[in-house]
This record gives C-alpha cells, sequence and structure tokens, in this order.
C-alpha cells in the first residue's frame, strides 16, 4: 500500500482497534502507524514484514497491548519500532505504566524514540540483551520508575543517538523525589547524549533507592557523561570515556548531595576533567581502576568538604593535575598510583586544610617531589627533591610506597629471613630454609600500593601487595626447590573483610593463585587474629597480594509506618520493611498482621511475598544490592476503649530461607498507632415553660 514512507498498511488516527492474525507487508511506509492517542492490541500471530519503514510507528501508551501474542515484525528495512508519546491530557495515562518487557523474540532488533519518552513511576521497563534503543534528536527517556537494561558479555544493550552523533539524542535521565527514578544497567552503552542537565546519563533526587550501572559504558557526551544530582548511584567495572568535548566538563560529575560507589571502575580519556565531587555533603569512593589520560585534572574536590575516598586506584596522565583540592576536609588517598600527570600530583589550593595523601606509589621509589621546605603546617620545613610526581604544601604524603628489599643469598646459606617493614611498623618476613637456592641468587622485594591486576568479584584487596623476585645466573628464577615461608603482619583494614577468608595469593600470568597450592602437597595457613598475622608455606615467586571475601553482612529488618501518631478506627496504615542482607541471600518473611486487616501491596513487590492466612510471608532473594523494601496498606479494625485509647502494634520476623518462622527468627522494631473512637453523649432534654 501507499507510495511514499509517510504511508502505511494500517493508519490509526485516534479511536480503538483490536487485530487479530492478519498481515501488513510489502508497504511503501510503515506495516502499522498509529497517532493522537489511537489505541491498538495486537492478539494472536500478527506480521508486518518487508515493508520500506519501520514495522510499527505506535505511541508508548500502547506497549502493554502490542507486545502479546506472537507477532512476527522482522525482515523489514528497519526492523526497529517507532515510538512517541501523546501529547495531551494527563502525562501518565500516555507514558509507559506497568511492567513491560522488550526483547528481540519479535523480530525486531530495536526501538526509537521520536520525542521524549516517560516511564512512570509505577512502571518497570526491561530491555532485555542484544537490543539497542535509539533516540532521534532532543528524544530524552525519562525514568520516573525503574529501568533494567540485561545485556551480556556476548551481545549488551545500547542506548545511542539515532543520528550516530555525540549530542544526538537527550540522553537518559532518572528523576527520583516524588518517584522512584531507579535503574539496573548490565552490560549497557549508553553514548552521544545531551539532555537538559548537560549530560548523556543524569540521575536527580534518587535517594530512595539507587541507579546501578555493571560493566557499563558512558561515552560520547558533549559534556558530562554522568551527572549525578542528590543521588546515589553505583559503579561496577564501568568505562567513562570520550566525554566532554563541547565544553571540557567532568566526565563524572557529583554533587548536590549525591554519594557514588565505584569498583574497578576507569575514568579515562575524556576532554575535560575526569571526575568532580563538590558540596558538604557530596561522597564518592572508588577502589581500583583509573582516573587517567583526561584533558584536565584528574579529580577535582572543592566547595565545602565532601567526603572523597580513594584506594587501588591509577590516576595517571592526565594533562592537568592529578588531584586538585579546594575543600575543607573529608579526602584520603591510600595504595594509590599517583604519576606523569601534566601538573602536580596533588594540589591543596586551601592553606588552612592539611591534605591526607600518605600511602601512595608517586613513580618513584624516593617518593612525590617537594621543592618546598616552608613549614606548612603539614609537614613542618620539610622537602623532598625525588623524581617522583609533584605536590604542593600543605599536602602529607609520608610515609609512601617506596624502595625495594634487597638480598644476596649463596648457594650454600643455611637459611636466612628478608624482611621489609613500612612506614606503619607492619613487617613482611620471607624465611628461605637450606636448599631452597641452588646458585649465589639476589632477592628483591618490592612494595607494591594495590595488585597490578584485576581480581575477581568474590575477592577484595586486603591492603598489602608486593613483589618478589629471584635473580641468579643472568636469569629470573621464579621456582624454588624448597618451601620458603612467609609471615605477613597486616594492617586494620584488612578487618573490613572475613579475616578467616584473608588468603595471600599470586599471581601465576593469567590468574591469582592462592600460595598455599604452589606446593605439593598444598601447605597450610597458621592465623593470629589477635596481632593481625598469618603464616604460609610458598614455592613460588612472582607479585603477591593479600585478598580476602568481604566480612558478612548483618541481617536485620526494620519496620515503619505511615502515619504515624493516633489514628481513626478504619483508617488506613502502609507498613514498609526494609529488609538488609547480603546479595543472594534467601530470607523467609512472616508478618502476622494484628489489630489490622490487609486491603493490597503498594507495587512493586519483591517475587515470593504473598498475603495469606492475615499473614504477609514468603522467602525472598536479596538482590542485586543488600536491601528489599516491602510496603503494603492495612485497615485499623480496633475501636477505641471507654477507659482510653486503644493501640495497634506490629512487628514482622525474617529467618533463614527453608527455615520455619520458630527456627532462628530475628524481629523487627514496633511500630504502634494509638486508636480513638468517637463515642455518643447523651443529656436529658429540659423543657421550661417561660
Amino acid at each position: 500500500n501507499g507510495n511514499s514512507l509517510d504511508d502505511a498498511g494500517l493508519d490509526m488516527t485516534g479511536g480503538e482497534a483490536i487485530v487479530q492474525d492478519s498481515s501488513f507487508d510489502d508497504n511503501a511506509g510503515y506495516g502499522i502507524q498509529t497517532s493522537s492517542g489511537a489505541r491498538l492490541t495486537l492478539l494472536g500471530a500478527n506480521r508486518a514484514e518487508g515493508n520500506s519503514g519501520y514495522p510499527l510507528r505506535t505511541e508508548v501508551h500502547n506497549l502493554g497491548t502490542i507486545l502479546t501474542g506472537q507477532n512476527s515484525l522482522g525482515g523489514n528495512v528497519t526492523d526497529h519500532m517507532l515510538l512517541s508519546q501523546h501529547g495531551s491530557g494527563n502525562a501518565d495515562e500516555w507514558a509507559i505504566g506497568g511492567d513491560i518487557v522488550l526483547n528481540n523474540s519479535n523480530g525486531l532488533t530495536g526501538y526509537e524514540l521520536e520525542d521524549t519518552v516517560t516511564i512512570t513511576a509505577s512502571g518497570t521497563v526491561t530491555v532485555e540483551d542484544g537490543l539497542e534503543i535509539l533516540g532521534h534528536s532532543g528524544a530524552v527517556l525519562q525514568v520516573n520508575g525503574h529501568l533494567a537494561a540485561l545485556g551480556t558479555a556476548d551481545h549488551g544493550v545500547l542506548f545511542s543517538a539515532q543520528n550516530g552523533t555525540p549530542g544526538g539524542w537527550g540522553g537518559i535521565s532518572f528523576w527520583g523525589r516524588a518517584n522512584r527514578g531507579t535503574g539496573y544497567l548490565r552490560h549497557t552503552t549508553v553514548e552521544y547524549g545531551q539532555g537538559s542537565q548537560c549530560c548523556n546519563l543524569c540521575v536527580i533526587h534518587t535517594t530512595a533507592g539507587e541507579v546501578i550501572l555493571e560493566h557499563a559504558r558512558l561515552s560520547g557526551a558533549l559534556d558530562h557523561g554522568l551527572n549525578a544530582m542528590n543521588s546515589h548511584v553505583v559503579l561496577r567495572d564501568t568505562v567513562i570515556t570520550n566525554n566532554g568535548s563541547a565544553n571540557g566538563y567532568p566526565a563524572l560529575n557529583i554533587t548536590w548531595g549525591s554519594v557514588v560507589t565505584a569498583t574497578r571502575t576507569q575514568v579515562d580519556d575524556n576532554d575535560g576533567w575526569g571526575v568532580s565531587v563538590d558540596g558538604d555533603d557530596a561522597a564518592f569512593h572508588m577502589v581500583g581502576g583509573s582516573i587517567g589520560g583526561n584533558h584536565d585534572d584528574g579529580l577535582r574536590i572543592y566547595n565545602g568538604s565532601p567526603t572523597v575516598v580513594i584506594s587501588q586506584t591509577e590516576i595517571v596522565s592526565n594533562t592537568g593535575h592529578g588531584v586538585d583540592f579546594d575543600g575543607t576536609g573529608g579526602t584520603t588517598l591510600r595504595y594509590c598510583r599517583i604519576y606523569d600527570n601534566g601538573g602536580l600530583g596533588v594540589r591543596n589550593q586551601n592553606t588552612s586544610v592539611c591534605l591526607d595523601v600518605t600511602g601512595n606509589w608517586w613513580g618513584d621509589a624516593a617518593g612525590p617531589h617537594d621543592p618546598s621546605d616552608a613549614d606548612d603546617g603539614c609537614m613542618g620545613a620539610v622537602s623532598n627533591v625525588s623524581a617522583g610526581e609533584g605536590v604542593s604544601d600543605d599536602v602529607r604524603y609520608a610515609p609512601w610506597v617506596g624502595g625495594v628489599t634487597t638480598m644476596t643469598l649463596a648457594s650454600e646459606t643455611l637459611s636466612a629471613s628478608l624482611a621489609y617493614t613500612d612506614a606503619h611498623g607492619l613487617t613482611t618476613r620471607i624465611a628461605i630454609p637450606a636448599g631452597a637456592l641452588t646458585e649465589t641468587t639476589v632477592l628483591i622485594y618490592t612494595p607494591l600500593p594495590a595488585p597490578s591486576y584485576a581480581i575477581s568479584d568474590r575477592l577484595t584487596f586486603g591492603g598489602w601487595a608486593f613483589d618478589v623476585a629471584a635473580h641468579g645466573g643472568g636469569e629470573e628464577r621464579g621456582n624454588l626447590t624448597a618451601p620458603v615461608t612467609v609471615t605477613l603482619h597486616y594492617s586494620i583494614a584488612a578487618h573490613t573483610l572475613d579475616e578467616a577468608s584473608l588468603r595471600l595469593y599470586r599471581w601465576t600470568g593469567a590468574d591469582w593463585q592462592d600460595v598455599a597450592e604452589t606446593c605439593s602437597p598444598p601447605s597450610s595457613y597458621r592465623r593470629d587474629p589477635d596481632t593481625n598475622q598469618l603464616r604460609v608455606q610458598m614455592c613460588h615467586l612472582s607479585e603477591f597480594a593479600l585478598l580476602g571475601e568481604a566480612a558478612p553482612a548483618a541481617v536485620s529488618i526494620a519496620k515503619s509506618v505511615t502515619p504515624e501518631g493516633q489514628v481513626d478506627y478504619g483508617d488506613a496504615l502502609t507498613y514498609t520493611l526494609v529488609i538488609s542482607a547480603a546479595p543472594g541471600t534467601h530470607i523467609g518473611l512472616y508478618d502476622p498482621l494484628t489489630e489490622t486487616t490487609f486491603l493490597r501491596f503498594v507495587e512493586p513487590r519483591p517475587t515470593g511475598v504473598i498475603h495469606a492466612g492475615h499473614t504477609v510471608t514468603g522467602t525472598l532473594e536479596v538482590m542485586p544490592t543488600n536491601q528489599v523494601t516491602i510496603s503494603f496498606v492495612a485497615q485499623v479494625n480496633v475501636p477505641g476503649t471507654l477507659g482510653g485509647t486503644a493501640s495497634v502494634s506490629n512487628r514482622a520476623c525474617i529467618y533463614p530461607g527453608g527455615g520455619t518462622v520458630t527456627e532462628n527468627c530475628i524481629w523487627s522494631n514496633i511500630v504502634t498507632n494509638e486508636t480513638f473512637h468517637p463515642y455518643a453523649i447523651f443529656l436529658p432534654l429540659v423543657l421550661r415553660n417561660h
């Protein structure tokens, strides 16, 4: 049908239609087109193939009624669905509500946004692996509800501009405040966005939940790759690169009291600052990864006292300073590599604050280059001339991760002990028995600020890394003919880990191996948690790191009620349960509803939670963060008494999944509302004659 791309096999302007088992093939334009608030339902097996335009162009309020059935929408010139949002009346009526799953089972390879599209506060959109979502000029994906992009390492999910150029669409905007505004983006790329807040991906007022990015990539933005404003954001194994080409804005902007946590994340090769953190209530925690190659400062901290804690991170090769500090406190850098920056490694512009950056590597064993001997009230009248990265005054950099320890051993040596003691008085001792070396050998111990190679998600760095090399006969020798004993005195920092899980690992060239497994038979560990020491025998030299597993998260439940205080008989109460546990934990729930009648759940509710027998119950899994929230509404059914008020008191219990309520029940706090009931008072009627 038709002779232009504007024509369609079925063209609806307003009205309603149900289409079942029909074909809309080989048209000059669209297979199906709806506009002006038309409502379309597809039932059965419909087909739109061989069209010169999109198979389907529609408004997003129809998604819940057209993605059902066995529709075939592939084999067109473009196999994308073209989406817009009707602009009149109640905005939520025409937006995306409910649970919508976008996948390629219908032959589609993606979706395109003609203009701004909104996911309502009650809506959840899931984008499955292999799809691309392309925005036209100015189009924003506004997330008031929840967005999940579930890519895999094999394919992934792409959010990009339809014209393929930076600034070609409005990007993704998560908006919390009275909404949810939450998201989980895994193996997902978001690129070329330029929204109203100058960002590719914006997270604004998302404080009740969070936006999580895992194995994600944010790139090609004219300004911010990610702009977090009064929000909670989690970054894991994420790359933020090639942003800021228009104005040199920071690639990662953290402001308005936002809390951003980054693990193994790279903020590299952007056209402006790498990371900017400003404001008293803002916080940035980064473990692992890099801030490097940016065309201005790597990390800029200013405006009050934001909390910035950076560890095991490379801050390298930035055009400006590695770290530029102009705040009033709250910043700590540990176990980082800071070198090869165009300006100073660390510059402190606030002369009234002593910036603590001890325990880092500065590109030289002699520490950072500090030519000034001014008495700055931080390290006194001390200078340190070296080939390392430069630092300004008002920076405390000693002790640093520095020089090597060497020992030359002859083959006939009966036994020897190589020891390295760091600036905190913690010692690593390697005891070499007779016969472990077959010729004169030089042992070289090099302390490291952090592991040089990525570690698995299961393990966490325990704050101790080093390299031991053996040179003899002009060759480097890694194998030993007899076990050597390593005694390691670790720091209190490792107490954030499960001490029973702490082990010394060596880099094999491909992965990390427990050193106990380098010997045959394997050796065993001797631990002294009171003195923070462990001892183990090993049979191979390499790079080593103390690694362990995170301490188990405490399991807890908290209960709250809205409204608080005194209520009437028949009033509705909203109860909220917040369950905290380690990700993946299976939890049983038991909430007996005393003095109330259950009305409904506040959706969405976690899978597995039901109301049965006057009880909210079920088994749920804590994923992917360490909290689950359940809300429901109940009605007060306790009237007051003549002598005073009665109370409505409730509490809930959690227990191990698969167990029973009577086993290991952990009770929440008790929430109480006083109730009252109006009473009729009958007074005598007195009639008087006048």
